[in-house]
């Protein structure tokens, strides 16, 4: 090999290279030539054997723009050389490869050129669902060969990824909503199951390349698939925005957990069981019931009455306190025995008022005192009537 310095390009013949090893460009690396019609490289009459690349290019790399005719190779042999993309060559493109001879194309790789969709759908939806999974795109270069990313299971690194978003052409009209980021695994760049709002029309779904990974920057770094949205049966569907959006979404509501006492599900997780006496998104929940107040007034009169009649019976009581029946029965329990019964009677009256924080602990406390005085009255009574019995039987009376 020899180098001119004075013209800067290195002139190459019978030589044999054999058994190299490298990531790009194993013989011949010139990434990024600048413009210009001066040859770098003249090579000919040279065998280049057993070289391997494990990226680009087993022999030669050159990603620039500006190969053409400064990479001259005539006459050159090539036998059993590799490289992941590219056995003998990885160049920028068909259109400024290298002078090189003929080759085959499996030999021959280019940055990736173009995306292909696998296995095409036609993509028509309502507005608000999730376009079709496994929509797929391929990558291929200029010479049809497909281009790979990392394997799921293979070691890579972060920046050897391929990343994308979604986006739609028309924003005002649509809407992407979902993970719109994403990237490329082994054969596929696949579209992640987005959902799209928008009004009734045609509109482009693109995958858009945000970094290229292992590959140098490329042109055509974006694959469209064409997307209808149809117009919305209203009569079927509901026809509104969710969210914070102000697109309208066609939808057939769906309540994850079904709605109680055969309540009718209308909107997305909320039922309606108005007719069914429930309420709650999922009639869950007993409504209130009106009040009759002619029927509460009714209850406080009667009760009143009662109050009043026991109030004169404490004072019957209180004034007859020295008759034999009265001492009998016990006259210091017939008025707790009375009084427990005006507190159950007041008791009552509380229940036909609104309910309060504060009447809740008022009926609670009225309805134990009440009970409290009458029973605990009548059990203290029966204790004493047992007590005599047995005191007298315990006792024998001779005359």
């Amino acid at each position: 090999m020899k180098k001119k310095s004075q013209g800067g390009y290195y002139t190459v013949s019978n030589s044999r290279f054999e058994n190299n090893t490298s990531e790009c460009g194993t013989i011949f690396n010139f990434p990024n030539l600048n413009p210009g019609n001066t040859k770098v490289v003249d090579t000919s009459y040279s065998s280049f054997i057993n070289n391997t690349a494990t990226k680009f290019g087993g022999v030669i790399y050159s990603d620039g723009e500006y190969s053409i005719n400064r990479m001259v190779f005539k006459n050159c042999t090539y036998i059993n050389n590799h490289a992941k993309f590219g056995n003998i060559i990885y160049a920028h493109s068909k259109d400024v490869l290298p002078d090189i001879g003929s080759l085959k194309s499996s030999d021959i790789s280019t940055i990736p050129a173009y995306f292909e969709i696998y296995e095409p759908k036609n993509v028509s939806i309502l507005s608000g669902e999730s376009i079709p999974e496994n929509i797929m795109f391929k990558l291929y270069d200029d010479y049809e060969n497909q281009m790979y990313f990392p394997h799921r299971t293979s070691n890579f690194q972060f920046n050897d990824l391929v990343f994308f978003n979604v986006e739609i052409n028309d924003t005002y009209n649509a809407k992407v909503i979902g993970q719109t980021k994403e990237y490329c695994w082994d054969e596929f760049c696949i579209f992640p199951p987005v959902k799209v709002i928008g009004n009734p029309g045609i509109y482009t779904l693109s995958l858009k390349i945000k970094s290229f990974g292992i590959y140098p920057k490329f042109v055509k770094d974006s694959a469209d698939i064409e997307i209808e949205i149809r117009k919305c049966n209203e009569s079927s569907h509901l026809n509104q925005a969710i969210g914070n959006t102000y697109l309208k979404s066609c939808y057939y509501p769906k309540c994850e957990f079904n709605c109680n006492y055969r309540g009718t599900c209308v909107n997305n997780d909320l039922c309606d069981c108005s007719e069914k006496n429930f309420k709650g998104k999922f009639c869950e929940e007993h409504i209130k019931l009106e009040r009759l107040y002619a029927l509460d007034i009714f209850f406080i009169v009667i009760l009143s009455i009662i109050v009043i009649v026991i109030i004169v019976l404490i004072g019957i009581t209180t004034h007859l306190r020295k008759n034999s029946i009265i001492k009998g029965g016990g006259y210091e329990f017939l008025i707790l025995i009375l009084i427990g019964l005006i507190v159950n009677n007041v008791n009552a009256i509380f229940l036909t008022l609104e309910k309060t924080t504060y009447l809740c602990y008022q009926t609670y406390l009225f309805t134990n005192t009440g009970f409290s005085f009458v029973f605990g009255s009548i059990f203290v009574k029966t204790y004493r009537i047992y007590k005599i019995l047995h005191q007298q039987k315990r006792f024998k009376i001779y005359s």
